[in-house]
């Protein structure tokens, strides 16, 4: 089988594994590890190098930072199992998406993260404004709710307070939203102006 039909077979299946995650109700990260392992699977048909374009193309409802929050958890599917098993032994329930993704961040990123925490807090001090900083962290590396939105993709925000608001408090949001943007200006995309090959006609004597 080509390498493009390869990549073709997994279009049908992410999007179900998607839609089933947007539809899941409570915790979703088992339905993110089954999209991350679909991705990750279409990904290793078309090759590295083409899996934004296939993304894009395909799956344009999936962002490239979300899709690699996906892969990335279904990568440590074995590590983010132990942890889970622990919680429901402990009877501390399971883990949240933000959690799963703290859980399997590197060295490197979580000193990168205290690196951005720290620098929004002196910022705020400086200014003496309130920021989202001033909320309570809930995690040793001192990431803030400001860090992870930052970071993170509509579709993640999305699902997120879905598990954790009811239907009252999204609509509000949704409302919220929706007036921002029909009093904010949308920037029009700069249009080159056409150039055509027509010579300019010369004065009549």
């Amino acid at each position: 089988m080509a390498t493009e039909e390869k990549g073709l077979s997994y279009v049908s299946q992410i999007k179900e594994a998607y839609d089933a995650m947007i539809k899941a109700d409570g915790n979703v990260l088992d339905a993110k590890l089954k999209l991350g392992q679909l991705l990750k699977g279409a990904k290793d048909a078309v090759g590295h190098g083409n899996f934004n374009h296939y993304l894009g193309l395909h799956c344009s409802y999936i962002s490239h930072r979300s899709a690699n929050d996906y892969m990335k958890l279904a990568e440590h599917r074995e590590k983010l199992a132990d942890i889970r098993s622990a919680l429901r032994i402990s009877s501390e329930g399971d883990l949240s998406i933000r959690a799963a993704l703290r859980a399997i961040r590197t060295p490197e990123e979580v000193q990168a993260a205290a690196e951005r925490a720290a620098k929004a807090k002196a910022s705020k001090e400086a200014k003496k404004e309130q920021r989202f900083d001033d909320l309570p962290e809930d995690d040793e590396s001192g990431t803030s709710l400001k860090d992870w939105l930052d970071n993170t993709a509509p579709d993640l925000l999305f699902i997120e307070l879905k598990g954790s608001w009811d239907n009252d408090a999204l609509e509000e949001l949704g409302k919220l939203i929706s007036d921002h943007i029909a009093r904010t200006p949308r920037r029009l995309p700069h249009v080159e102006p056409l150039r055509t090959n027509v010579m300019p006609q010369q004065p009549t004597a």
